[in-house]
């Protein structure tokens, strides 16, 4: 159901944006950035930013989230950017091609690009880098970068990648993840006292270069004068450590934060209106959903999956959780307890037991596990809540067991259904409900390979069909990110969240500050 699901205006990956990005990468792809950013003025500003997670060292292929991961925007460059409209913008990389179906690529750098210490990058630091990402001892996406068979360099910037075989979605998938570390700095493969030493004092190609760590957690960056697409417009960035949530946006209402993402509904509710701030709303590529357990007898009926599906009220989600900030997922089963009902008794039980697995240490993940609870009673399922911590860890070792029913989680909508392939794949290692289906496997094998724009709308709307018959997945609802910051700030519109493959951060260079102290 992706294509009924996901075909929103809202959201951003459905099989038309799909095609569109094959069909633009699968030819010569030349260009540069849309917005080529030009200093108005030697303003001497500085941005304050906000965090209530301690930042981590800032090592990419280890980073687990919190707000190092969008600083890295800051500091580091990627190959290239998607954008929310399926298009590939040149970032590091000047032009590209794809050879054989999708089994070479042919990567072309900026001749004018400078690490934050005055080397120049080259091919090398990009074949370094993905050869780190690639290293399972060294890295938590190893698994992205595992199709690569070889890595050449011809010259300084030009690269090129053999795959074992045809990925036509590797270029955004892996190369469009990673940010280039520069390899002078290091050994090969990084000694551990480099990557330790290099995470406290990063060095990158970013439009803002490191300056210090201060001891409590606050860190400093300067603009990068030389910084290829032109020197950002605000000098200097202080990233302020706060207590909790309600400090970090109680400092921002007092003005001594200019900037706040990721806001709860209900603090964007109470703020949005008021004339000091400005604010971007944009629903999330992606939402809630159910993961079901084919390993238990119980879900491994489809009535049963389907009447869980048809026993929830989405809507009341969305008021109850996000102030009605949220869609349901398009086409997802109305509310139909009766038919519900109906469906449980069919499969021979009059009730039944649905031990949820949940992300503990989220309190809105908690608080949706809970209104699921008080849904599906009423159609004669007990919800038993069972919290865990670190889910993509703790979920593994719930592989092949029988006693648990689904496990609460987000799902994004990604141009190669990347997520779906990672949890319902028959090989994958993620597929901890042991779901089997090998038209499923069938169609994700091909839609590696596929250039044809027809031929992948046809295996788009096969997956749609599965997903409809089978209800592998019970999808909730979509939700929406909010994004504030000052009225002082010049430069923060809707294009700010453009880009799909970096954090809405990267533009920060964009920014001019008025009305100092006001």
């Amino acid at each position: 159901m992706l294509q009924k699901y996901f075909r929103l205006k809202e959201l951003k990956f459905h099989w038309h944006v799909t095609c569109a990005l094959i069909i633009s990468v699968l030819s010569f792809i030349a260009g540069c950035h849309e917005k080529n950013i030009e200093p108005k003025s030697n303003s001497n500003s500085t941005l304050y930013l906000g965090t209530y997670q301690k930042p981590e060292p800032f090592i990419y292929p280890m980073i687990t989230g919190g707000i190092t991961q969008p600083l890295m925007d800051v500091l580091f460059n990627r190959l290239f950017l998607l954008t929310t409209d399926g298009r590939l913008l040149p970032e590091l990389a000047e032009k590209w091609e794809i050879l054989d179906s999708g089994k070479k690529f042919v990567i072309h750098l900026r001749r004018n690009v400078q690490f934050h210490d005055g080397v120049a990058l080259t091919s090398r630091d990009v074949i370094f880098t993905l050869n780190w990402l690639r290293n399972p001892q060294l890295s938590n996406r190893s698994g992205n970068y595992a199709e690569i068979e070889s890595m050449i360099a011809p010259d300084d910037f030009t690269l090129e990648i053999t795959l074992t075989k045809p990925n036509v979605n590797f270029l955004w998938m892996a190369l469009g993840d990673a940010r280039i570390y520069p390899a002078h700095l290091f050994s090969s493969p990084p000694a551990s006292r480099e990557i330790e030493q290099f995470g406290k004092h990063p060095v990158g190609t970013g439009s803002y270069q490191f300056s210090r760590w201060e001891e409590d957690n606050t860190i400093v960056f300067s603009a990068n004068p030389n910084y290829f697409e032109g020197a950002p417009l605000i000098q200097t960035i202080v990233v302020r450590p706060y207590s909790g949530k309600l400090h970090l946006f109680n400092a921002f209402v007092r003005g001594d934060v200019d900037f706040l993402e990721r806001l709860d509904s209900a603090d964007y509710e109470t703020i949005r209106k008021d004339a000091l701030f400005q604010s971007v709303k944009e629903l999330a590529s992606g939402g809630y959903a159910l993961m079901f357990n084919f390993k238990n007898p119980v879900f491994n009926d489809v009535r049963v999956r389907r009447a869980v599906s048809m026993g929830l009220r989405r809507n009341e989600m969305i008021e109850l959780l996000e102030q009605g900030n949220g869609k349901p997922v398009k086409d997802a089963d109305v509310y139909e307890p009766e038919k519900a009902l109906a469906l449980i008794r069919s499969a021979g039980y009059k009730s039944l037991s649905l031990k949820l697995i949940v992300e503990g240490s989220s309190a809105q993940h908690m608080r949706l596990a809970k209104i699921i609870r008080n849904q599906l009673v009423e159609i004669g399922i007990n919800v038993e809540i069972q919290p865990v911590k670190g889910l993509d860890f703790t979920v593994r070792q719930l592989r092949g067991g029988t006693d648990w029913g689904a496990i609460l989680f987000i799902f994004q909508t990604t141009v190669d259904l990347y997520h779906f392939k990672y949890y319902l794949r028959l090989n994958s290692v993620a597929n901890i409900g042991g779901y089997e289906n090998k038209k499923l496997d069938y169609i994700f094998e091909k839609l590696e390979t596929q250039e044809d724009q027809k031929s992948r709308r046809e295996l788009f709307d096969s997956f749609n069909d599965v997903l409809e018959k089978d209800i592998p997945v019970c999808f909730l609802y979509s939700f929406y990110n909010f994004t504030l910051a000052s009225k002082r700030l010049n430069g923060f519109n809707d294009d700010f969240t453009q880009y799909v493959n970096a954090s809405s951060f990267h533009d920060f260079r964009s920014f001019q500050k008025t009305n100092e102290g006001g």
